[in-house]
């Protein structure tokens, strides 16, 4: 009887050993069930935050595209705008010669007025003395 005990007990603690082997069985394919669930999820989640880093590149190139086009557009203004500013210059320059020339002008009629004036002048000193050396004669 011993030995049927003895069995019997090896034989409970082998069906002991076996339900705790088929929990653990069963732990381990939840925890893998699990896992294979969060596997999935950081799998949609990087599928995810790659879509969104293709639509910011997109929008990197679209809004690189946009400076480089108002860069250009700016450049062009600003060459636009020197030309205009040098021909405004050139044109100031010319009417300075003008302006000079036309002073030069004017300060060569006053000296010739200044002159004829002196000259009256003295033409008419020289006939006021005549005048006056009749008068006393």
């Amino acid at each position: 009887m011993s030995k049927q005990l003895s069995q019997m007990h090896s034989t409970k603690e082998q069906a002991d050993a076996a339900k705790k082997v088929e929990k653990d069985v069963k732990v381990l394919k939840a925890k893998q069930n699990d896992e294979r669930l969060s596997g999935m999820s950081l799998e949609a989640k990087l599928v995810e935050r790659q879509g969104k880093v293709e639509q910011l590149e997109e929008l990197k190139r679209v809004y690189e595209k946009e400076k480089d086009m108002k860069h250009e557009e700016v450049a062009k203004n600003l060459d636009s705008l020197k030309l205009e500013l040098e021909s405004k210059k050139c044109d100031l320059a010319a009417r300075e010669v003008k302006v000079k020339a036309l002073v030069a002008q004017g300060d060569s009629i006053n000296m010739r007025n200044n002159s004829e004036i002196e000259s009256g002048a003295a033409t008419k000193h020289q006939l006021y003395n005549k005048c006056e050396e009749i008068a006393n004669e």
